[in-house]
């Protein structure tokens, strides 16, 4: 696979290649379902963005907490096999306060995304290459970024929530995303572990060691 490339994939209790016979998701997502499971009931792709990284574009699940999903190994990583490539899957880091105009951390947003520079968030799917990207698309268009990304990180202690007011806790872990009052790819949030939201979901990452 070259950047820019993409693959299906799906979950049946483990994760696959493939459509698995099944329909394409919602690009917002389903929402979690531990009676029946029928958020496993479609396919999305993967998006080659680095050499031995994939992210998913859309997310996949949603009206789920950052609490269970890190329970279940889904924030910092579970192993699997994926056609026989081993690797993790795991959430995109998305920073822990706000960039500002001289590339350094800022506790009130400057709309210039997230800090460090390097999260996975802004380097790849802010920053996804226009010439990979169809005529009259953006990349928010490939990652179907409407609504929310559940992130790695726990925000700086007292971060301004650039929508709110709310001062950021060791409660809190950071969001990417379009939500609420903004319109920006670039835009940085925080959410409760423990809650949940239609907008707010798991995006998988797939990582993995390419030769």
């Amino acid at each position: 696979m070259q950047i820019g490339d993409y693959i299906k994939m799906h979950d049946n209790d483990g994760y696959y290649l493939g459509d698995g016979g099944k329909p394409e998701l919602p690009t917002t997502g389903l929402a979690f379902d531990n009676r029946n499971w029928s958020h496993r009931n479609g396919f999305w792709y993967m998006v080659k963005v680095a050499k031995g990284l994939l992210i998913s574009d859309r997310v996949w699940i949603h009206t789920v907490t950052w609490e269970y999903l890190n329970s279940n190994k889904a924030i910092q990583g579970e192993s699997t096999i994926l056609d026989n490539v081993s690797g993790v899957i795991r959430s995109l880091t998305g920073g822990v306060a706000y960039a500002d105009e001289n590339g350094s951390g800022s506790d009130t947003t400057q709309d210039l995304g997230g800090w460090p520079l390097n999260n996975e968030w802004d380097k790849y799917i802010v920053n996804f290459p226009e010439d990979l990207i169809l005529s009259g698309k953006i990349s928010a268009d490939v990652f179907n970024v409407i609504g929310v990304t559940f992130c790695q990180e726990t925000p700086k202690i007292n971060l301004s929530h650039p929508n709110v007011n709310l001062k950021a806790s060791n409660l809190h872990r950071t969001w990417r995303g379009i939500q609420e009052n903004s319109n920006d790819l670039k835009t940085l949030g925080f959410i409760i572990v423990s809650s949940s939201y239609a907008n707010t979901g798991f995006r998988p990452v797939f990582e993995y060691s390419e030769v």
